[in-house]
């Protein structure tokens, strides 16, 4: 078995790279990155990624609860919510039950925000 595969979207591209290198540390592999939420939405399903981390507040027209809600019924995977607005995210309840990770974020907070996707021992 390889390594959890993680798709990226965050519209913020120093943000990205941010969590692209950080996840590699963490042992976790990056297989895609999008930058709005229509792409991410078409993306996501042909790659088929283990975790979605997926920033609430993107550019276009829709947000990252828009993806989450698109992405229902046609991907299965674990999604974690980025944001530095939590209280957006807690009054939405399309994202109820789906884990926020706060900007900012720091190597540890990742790494706790992933552990309960984390298969294995």
């Amino acid at each position: 078995m390889g390594l959890p595969r993680v798709f990226i979207v965050e519209d913020e591209a120093l943000i990205a790279l941010e969590l692209e290198d950080l996840l590699c540390e963490l042992g976790y592999s990056v297989c895609g990155h999008a930058a709005r939420g229509d792409s991410a939405v078409v993306q996501v399903p042909a790659v088929k990624p283990d975790i979605l981390l997926l920033d609430v507040s993107l550019a276009g027209a829709l947000t990252g609860v828009d993806v989450l809600v698109a992405l229902r019924g046609i991907w299965s995977g674990a999604i974690l919510l980025i944001t530095a607005y939590s209280d957006l995210v807690r009054r939405d309840p399309r994202a109820d039950g789906v884990p926020v990770l706060l900007k900012p974020f720091s190597r540890d907070s990742l790494r706790e925000s992933l552990s309960s996707f984390r298969k294995g021992p």
